[in-house]
């Protein structure tokens, strides 16, 4: 702990030190553009900013397809800005001002009025800190978290309300939201569909690092016109867009305590009606020498009741985990009132893992029995390519035309080389021909899609959105088992082919949403109807299952604002969750020798209806507010665990009845200093379900969750402070259970040369407190494992834009 401390204070240090010498001369001016009449954002609004005396153009950019807009580095005075954009009124904003008081200027919604149709109410918002929150979303965003900045994309989700992330402990790779395990969610990037499902799309997520994220947001009751997968709700992953005028970019580095780094450079380049931009990133993190994943696991074993026997393991882990991020494309304006974009985003992740494990079996009266060590050798290493093109066209009077196509490759490779070496007790070899098994897996996903839709608006108070969209997937995956063959000296197949497994699965959507405003009242009510048809084959035994559905997917929203200050919302919706091609699989993967894990071609899509209500007030200093919600699940998939033998069970999906989830969320931000922000947050779940061979809690479903975000935020000087408390409640299930989950970051930056660079300091984990500790149990068995990783994670990182 000492240790941490002293490279931590000599770098605070230098960081006050600079504070009276390196006052920011420039600030930043953002906010985000909406239509007056339908809330929606207007995406390529011209934005000017002029000197407030001398009228002289200061700055100019374009808002982008959410409606943001950003003016960075505008040096210090008093401004007027001007937004333009067809089919709108031109709107003035005057006596802007930034100082050293000032730096930074969030001008939060700006409405433009539709000549078309007027404003019927203002849609209230609040925004404290890091937290924004609106009636259809919650936002952050990545510049307001320092503690994120080093990281992944993964550390800003855990941080989001109502998060929980899975992964081993300090890698946080897949999102639960609301208590439910990952495949509950859909994330999406830049609002599409990646189409990558299951172990892929946890290293997605895992490989895009935080310095390449703008915002983060969570759509909990989504309309139509998202794709129908996540009974949860959306993630939504905005990647930063560069769009002012000129040639900009920014360099950064993180270096971390374990010799892991972070490095990321951007670019772009704007004039007259074309945009270029491209990014790059580099994350490189270890679990290596002193800081290895430790695992424990302990076994009582019984038969017919009675105690059988005990199984202990202990195992170390060292992980070496690169990952790469490459983003470039292009935007043209042909007209005033239309763009093409062109866009290629490439994405990579090698892992490295070596697994070694003691196992030591013991009789019912606890005497030796056999002992084995395993040492596992995994390398796993996935591609992700996404090619996209898209058309906006904003009709000459009111409304657009969205046409956008995606393509996504993605291979993945996964080796596992396994050494088992039968030892006594005090561990000398009993032979010297220990078991040696290799695996090797491959995976390849083709997916495209395609989407049009059209908005337009009725009268003053009705709007019209409608589309179609095509998402056609397939994954091919084969694997191979060999095992050494010490009499023929050579490695020998041992596999029988069925995990060799072709999917393919076409989704044809239609979606309709009408948009109501009604003075106080804005409601949408939408419809989506799918039709599916998916086709699975085993390639070696030909054993093949073909299927197809109809899925009706009805959503109504309404916002009520009760005043300026404060509104309530009602949701109402279905939502699908469908089996992934791992899930659908028939393999059998035994790389743990107590547990094997098969996958099931028969399962069915589990589907569920939505139920929602929410309330939000703002005072001047406080923002206040609270979700109910509810989930009623049938055809519930979960993971049946089954006696083998002794010692050994089975773990498989199947649909096993109805079920239920609901839950109560409690969001607040208060400012009770000009200087300081408190984002807090509380959620409560609970959940229940009902088969035949299962009752209780839903699996990996966790019962609360709490987060807590303090700033510091002190313009003059450019230095922020930021702590962040993360917590999340047990899992309780009927046949398996796991402990809380809590740690504590802390991070500060300092802004630098003008406001032109900052350095940054991390410290995740700080107490070295997160752990998980899984119990599950079974008439065989009663399996209790700890998996620890190490924390205090001390990362330094300086950034430099132009």
């Amino acid at each position: 702990m000492k240790k941490i401390y002293s490279i931590i204070y000599p770098i605070m240090a230098l960081m006050l030190a600079f504070g009276t010498n390196a006052v920011a001369q420039q600030g930043n001016i953002s906010g985000r553009v909406l239509d007056s009449g339908t809330k929606n954002p207007v995406p390529f609004a011209y934005v000017f900013l002029f000197d407030h005396d001398s009228e002289k153009e200061v700055a100019k950019t374009f808002s982008d397809e959410n409606g943001r807009f950003f003016l960075e580095r505008v040096p210090f005075g008093k401004f007027d800005l001007k937004l333009t954009e067809v089919g709108h009124e031109h709107l003035f904003v005057q006596g802007i001002e930034l100082n050293e008081d000032k730096q930074r200027l969030e001008l939060g919604n700006i409405s433009m009025q539709n000549p078309g149709r007027q404003l019927s109410e203002v849609m209230v918002s609040a925004s404290i800190g890091i937290t924004e929150i609106s009636p259809q979303k919650t936002v952050f965003s990545a510049k307001d978290l320092p503690v994120a900045q080093g990281g992944t994309a993964g550390d800003i989700l855990k941080l989001m309300p109502s998060v929980g992330m899975g992964g081993p402990p300090g890698i946080p790779r897949d999102v639960r939201y609301r208590g439910l395990e990952k495949s509950y969610t859909l994330v999406l990037i830049n609002g599409r569909n990646s189409g990558i499902q299951g172990n892929s799309r946890e290293t997605l997520i895992n490989q895009i690092p935080a310095t390449a994220v703008e915002r983060i947001e969570i759509i909990s009751n989504p309309g139509p016109q998202y794709d129908a997968d996540g009974i949860s709700g959306i993630v939504n992953i905005i990647l930063k867009k560069d769009a002012q005028f000129g040639t900009h970019g920014n360099i950064g580095a993180f270096y971390d305590n374990r010799g892991g780094y972070n490095l990321s450079a951007s670019l772009s380049h704007k004039v007259g009606n074309v945009d270029l931009y491209t990014h790059f990133d580099r994350n490189q993190f270890f679990f290596r020498d002193n800081s290895l994943m430790v695992e424990t696991e302990e076994q009582i074993q019984y038969r017919e009741g009675e105690i059988n026997g005990f199984r202990k393991v202990d195992a170390t882990e060292y992980r070496d985990l690169l990952s790469q991020n490459f983003k470039t494309g292009a935007k043209f304006y042909p007209t005033k009132r239309s763009v093409i974009g062109a866009e290629y985003l490439y994405g990579s992740q090698w892992e490295n893992r070596i697994k070694n494990t003691d196992t030591r079996n013991l009789r019912a009266d606890e005497s030796f029995n056999n002992r084995t060590l395993r040492v596992e050798d995994r390398i796993e290493d996935l591609a992700f390519h996404q090619f996209g093109l898209d058309y906006l066209l904003n009709f000459k009077n009111s409304g657009y035309l969205e046409v956008f196509g995606n393509y996504v490759y993605s291979p993945q490779i996964k080796e596992r080389d396994q050494i088992d070496q039968r030892v006594s007790e005090s561990g000398e070899h009993l032979n010297n021909q220990p078991s040696i098994q290799r695996n090797n897996e491959s995976f390849n996903d083709n997916n495209f899609f395609f989407q049009a839709m059209v908005f337009k608006p009725i009268s003053k108070n009705l709007n019209f959105r409608s589309g179609y969209k095509l998402f056609n997937r397939s994954r091919n995956s084969a694997q191979l088992i060999e095992r050494f063959d010490y009499v023929e000296n050579i490695f020998l197949p041992e596999s029988d082919g069925r995990n060799n497994f072709d999917y393919h699965e076409t989704i044809h959507s239609i979606f309709v949403n009408n948009e109501f405003n009604l003075n106080k009242l804005r409601a949408e009510i939408g419809y989506r109807h799918e039709y599916v048809n998916y086709a699975s084959l085993a390639t070696l035994t030909d054993d093949e299952v073909v299927s197809s559905y109809h899925m009706p997917l009805p959503t109504i929203n309404a916002f009520y604002n009760i005043d300026t200050t404060q509104f309530v919302k009602f949701s109402f919706g279905r939502r699908i969750r469908r089996p992934n091609m791992n899930q659908l699989n028939p393999f059998e993967d035994n790389s743990d020798p107590s547990k094997i894990k098969a996958g099931n071609p028969d399962l069915l899509p589990e589907f569920a209806w939505a139920y929602e209500i929410g309330y939000m007030k703002n005072f001047k200093l406080l923002n206040i507010g609270t979700n109910l919600f509810r989930r009623d699940l049938t055809n519930v998939i979960q993971k049946v665990i089954t006696d083998v033998e002794p010692g050994v069970v089975m773990e498989r999906d199947e649909n096993i009845g109805e079920a239920y989830i609901q839950g109560i969320e409690i969001l607040a931000a208060i400012q009770p200093l000009k200087w300081l922000n408190i984002n807090t947050n509380y959620s409560r779940f609970a959940s229940a379900i009902k088969g035949e061979d299962q009752d209780g809690a839903l699996q990996d479903q966790f019962a609360w969750s709490f987060k807590f975000i303090g700033d510091l935020v002190f313009d003059k000087p450019g230095i922020f402070i930021q702590a962040a408390y993360n917590a999340v409640g047990p899992k309780i299930a009927f046949d398996r259970t796991e402990n809380t989950i809590a740690f504590w970051d802390f991070a500060a930056s300092k802004s630098l040369f003008k406001g032109r660079s900052s350095l940054n300091v991390r410290l995740v984990d700080a107490f070295a407190t997160n752990r998980k500790i899984r119990t599950e149990t079974t008439a065989a068995q009663v399996r209790n494992r700890v998996q620890e990783a190490p924390g205090r994670l001390v990362s330094v990182g300086l950034n430099y834009s132009f």
